[in-house]
């Protein structure tokens, strides 16, 4: 009896993942955060691939330049390159910043990945950490969490901008 469960489960779990992959896992519609956001269409297990990022490969260089002016949607490729995954690229390009999100990027079968990195509720916004750091533009969060940091900075960068501030506010 334990086996005959333990194989039915498997081949629920078999079936649950065939069906996510038939179906899109993410709808692209209004956001509170920010205009157009992406959500979550099914519920989504932790470590699942939900959309590709698309874009054209840049030279690092040009994607310090294109943050520098404002850009949000410059993504680290490797050591050499950059992608530019602005939205016409790709409906990716939509996803959010969260203080405390529940995606991540990550890089699988020689692309970029938005991937969810705890289990997500369908309708819940699907949200990554922009991670920006103290040389890159970086503006304002609106994710609306309780224990929002405030501005889209990096965690790391928080302790270097309050000496700055310290010393500029003396």
């Amino acid at each position: 009896l334990v086996k005959n469960s333990k194989m039915r489960s498997i081949k629920e779990r078999k079936e649950q993942i065939k069906l996510q992959r038939r179906k899109r896992l993410w709808q692209k519609r209004r956001s509170p955060i920010n205009g157009i956001g992406l959500f979550a269409a099914l519920p989504i297990g932790a470590g699942t691939p939900i959309i590709e990022f698309k874009g054209r490969l840049i030279t690092w260089e040009e994607g310090a330049v294109m943050l520098l002016r404002g850009a949000n949607h410059v993504i680290k490729f490797d050591a050499n390159h950059d992608m530019d995954a602005r939205p016409q690229w790709s409906p990716a390009g939509h996803v959010n910043h969260g203080c405390y999100p529940n995606c991540a990027i990550k890089k699988k079968r020689g692309g970029l990945w938005l991937t969810s990195i705890r289990p997500i509720e369908q309708g819940e916004e699907l949200l990554i950490d922009y991670d920006f750091d103290l040389g890159e533009e970086f503006g304002p969060c609106r994710c609306g969490h309780p224990r929002c940091r405030g501005l889209m900075l990096r965690r790391k960068d928080w302790p270097k901008l309050r000496r700055i501030m310290s010393k500029v506010f003396k």
